[in-house]
């Protein structure tokens, strides 16, 4: 037989190449999956320590014990505000910070009987 027409080398070659397309497209996939954790996982954090403030600053504007400016420390972050009080009205501003995240809230409150009135998330971006 002087039949020399390759069948092996061009079918490795194909196979070859498909494997490292899907193990590219896996390591894309991966690395798609990961950022969307990771910022998924940082609003978490930020929702966890707005809600841990609020109930906080809930509570002191009930007792009637809030200051004019304030932090909160935990675990995963820190909380900043400022309160204006108003004649019926307090409006508290303030700042989550958890790593490289941060945002602004800005809640009012009524004296009275210590309930919100507006929220405005990302008061400040």
């Amino acid at each position: 037989m002087t039949n020399q027409n390759g069948f092996i080398l061009p079918v490795t070659l194909f196979v070859s190449t498909l494997l490292i397309a899907f193990v590219f497209h896996a390591i894309f996939l991966m690395a798609s999956d990961r950022n969307f954790f990771q910022s998924s996982y940082a609003h978490f954090q930020i929702q966890q320590l707005r809600e841990n403030a609020l109930a906080e600053i809930g509570e002191r504007v009930r007792s009637t014990s809030l200051p004019e400016s304030g932090h909160f420390s935990y675990d995963s972050g820190t909380v900043t505000f400022t309160a204006l009080k108003g004649s019926d009205q307090v409006a508290v501003t303030f700042t989550v910070y958890s790593g490289q995240n941060t945002e602004t809230d800005r809640i009012i409150y009524r004296l009275p009987d210590g309930q919100p009135v507006t929220w405005f998330e990302k008061a400040n971006p």
